[in-house]
């Protein structure tokens, strides 16, 4: 869903990340912020670019997080039992009635990386925890049970260096 942020949330988010992002942007020189389009992102993503003087972030499709279809904002009781019992039985490859699965977000996650892979620009990337997760498996080859449960915390910041060649992800 696209849930609402408020001004405090944007405010907490700045406090911890502007500083580690600034030393970031002094490390690297040229830094572009991109951004999912769902506006807990985009608003920190906008708020940082303008607190530490960078340009208006980019916009990527490709960096939202999973969409669950009919099931989002509902509750568990409120989802169909057979539902739940086929998402547990291929929690990777179900998908709810009209959203995407967990392989359809990394593929998403894979197009993406695989276009920004051959630009030499650093990037910081305002996205959502199954992305981060999504990249970090990616980047460091993990098997798909070990990456979704990695944790990620909300306004943290995630540090991932691209290889010369993103590795081959089956």
């Amino acid at each position: 869903m696209d849930v609402p942020v408020t001004p405090a949330e944007i405010d907490e988010a700045l406090t911890q990340l502007a500083p580690l992002l600034a030393s970031v942007f002094a490390a690297t020189g040229t830094c572009q912020i991109i951004s999912s389009p769902l506006q807990r992102c985009h608003r920190l993503a906008d708020a940082l670019a303008k607190q530490l003087h960078r340009p208006k972030p980019l916009v990527d499709t490709c960096l939202q997080e999973i969409d669950f279809g009919d099931w989002e904002g509902k509750a568990w009781n409120d989802i169909p039992r057979h539902e739940i019992d086929a998402w547990a039985a291929d929690v990777a490859g179900f998908a709810p009635p009209n959203g995407e699965s967990v392989q359809q977000l990394r593929e998403r996650v894979l197009r993406w990386l695989n276009e920004i892979e051959a630009s030499a620009e650093s990037w910081v990337v305002v996205t959502h925890a199954g992305v981060i997760r999504v990249l970090l498996g990616v980047l460091n080859n993990l098997p798909f049970d070990e990456w979704s449960r990695l944790p990620i915390d909300f306004a943290s910041l995630t540090v991932a260096s691209l290889p010369r060649k993103i590795p081959a992800y089956v």
